[in-house]
């Protein structure tokens, strides 16, 4: 979906256009007048918003709808490239405004691009949750309570911290949790199960029926587990441990 005008030059509609291969993006392009020229983008359809109403009409206007401050466009109609974080429908957009010249270094207009942050910003403050909990921790009782912090966090079934055994066939547990509480340290064989693939890659993950892509891991038959996702723990070398 794109609306644009007659006055929006064919290399300003390219650059545009080349921001939105990326998902979850918002793009806008005001004249020097701080009047929309273009507005597109893939948050377009999920923020509901339809950009015919608003082509041809001030950024300001589009802002004041949905209580944005707009200093920044403001500094950036000035010849100033500034970026800010706003809420906007219950998200978090971070948005750089830039300043568009001719060749007399005249401001023409500004492009604004914005990028949906809201779930990179939870998983920054997921991880920094989890590290702050268990800085303080050694030994077993770190592994306790990095799982215990991981299974509130994500609110996952089950968590464990495995180790490999001498003989590179199974995995002992360190620490396991069920339900929100520790529960005893057990072992398991690793060929048959999704863990064999994170030991010999990296990263294992399956959103849904997980356990019907290892049918011969009773475990996750038990359990009935659906989803899974697995990573090998490193030092701080990049060793796993």
């Amino acid at each position: 979906m794109v609306a644009t005008d007659k006055n929006l030059t064919a290399t300003e509609q390219g650059a545009a256009q080349a921001w939105l291969r990326h998902a979850s993006m918002l793009v806008s392009i005001t004249d020097a007048q701080g009047i929309i020229q273009f507005l597109d983008g893939d948050a377009l359809v999920s923020f509901e918003i339809d950009p015919a109403l608003w082509r041809g009409r001030p950024l300001v206007d589009f802002f004041a709808a949905y209580d944005i401050n707009p200093v920044n466009f403001e500094l950036a109609l000035d010849g100033q490239q500034v970026c800010s974080l706003d809420r906007f429908k219950g998200r978090l957009l971070e948005t750089r405004y830039s300043p568009l010249f001719d060749s007399t270094a005249t401001v023409t207009g500004v492009q604004a691009v914005s990028v949906d942050v809201t779930d990179s910003q939870r998983q920054d403050q997921l991880l920094n949750t989890v590290a702050n909990a268990v800085s303080a921790e050694t030994g077993d009782d770190f592994f306790k309570t990095l799982i215990l912090q991981l299974q509130s966090a994500l609110s996952a079934d089950y968590v464990l911290v495995g180790a490999l055994s001498d003989d590179q066939q199974r995995v002992d547990v360190k620490a396991a949790c069920a339900g929100g509480a520790l529960i005893e340290n057990f072992s398991y064989e690793l060929a048959i199960g999704p863990c064999a693939d994170v030991v010999h890659g990296d990263l294992c993950a399956y959103p849904q029926d997980v356990h019907l892509a290892y049918p011969d891991d009773y475990l996750l038959q038990e359990m009935n587990v659906q989803g899974y996702c697995g990573a090998k723990l490193r030092n701080t070398k990049g060793e796993p441990l």
